[in-house]
């Protein structure tokens, strides 16, 4: 039977230093596709997150290689019917669904300082009140939501979920 590893995050949790890694074990025969990397910078697949985010066909995931890991850590932005293409992508391959979470504590301070990074000017506090006042807002930080949209899919038992704050 075929086997797929989908690796969907989340965000700030090492995803893109995962994917470098993934990346440079492709010479040793891992199956982690370049077609939906944005560059070798940004390994992850970005495209594919989009292609399957999109009304346009289903993307093509080519499981005669042997085992193929995808990893986006946009995946978790996915819902219902667009996790249902991602199924119908990976045809009837055995999956095992990946989920690195990290703690609110570790994650809000490295989201703002990303934001920040980006342009943004808001102080800590008020994204810190932001995910307080409606926490199953924010989908980076909602990840009963995440993992549920995966779970009626690919059933409970697919999915493995990894505490970054305990790495």
């Amino acid at each position: 039977m075929r086997n797929a590893i989908v690796h969907i995050g989340a965000h700030k949790t090492g995803t893109t230093y995962l994917q470098l890694v993934f990346q440079g074990l492709r010479q040793h025969g891992l199956c982690f596709p370049e077609v939906w990397s944005q560059s070798p910078d940004q390994p992850g697949h970005r495209k594919l997150f989009e292609a399957l985010a999109s009304d346009g066909p289903v993307p093509n995931i080519d499981l005669t290689d042997g085992p193929v890991l995808i990893s986006s850590e946009d995946l978790c932005y996915l819902r219902g019917t667009q996790v249902g293409r991602l199924r119908v992508a990976l045809g009837d391959a055995s999956v095992r669904i990946v989920f690195y979470c990290r703690r609110w504590s570790d994650m809000l301070p490295s989201v703002w300082a990303e934001r920040v990074k980006h342009g943004f000017d808001d102080p800590l506090p008020r994204l810190v009140g932001a995910v307080r006042a409606d926490a199953s807002r924010p989908a980076f930080v909602n990840f009963e939501a995440i993992l549920q949209a995966y779970a009626d899919v690919f059933g409970r038992s697919a999915i493995e979920i990894v505490s970054y704050s305990a790495i």
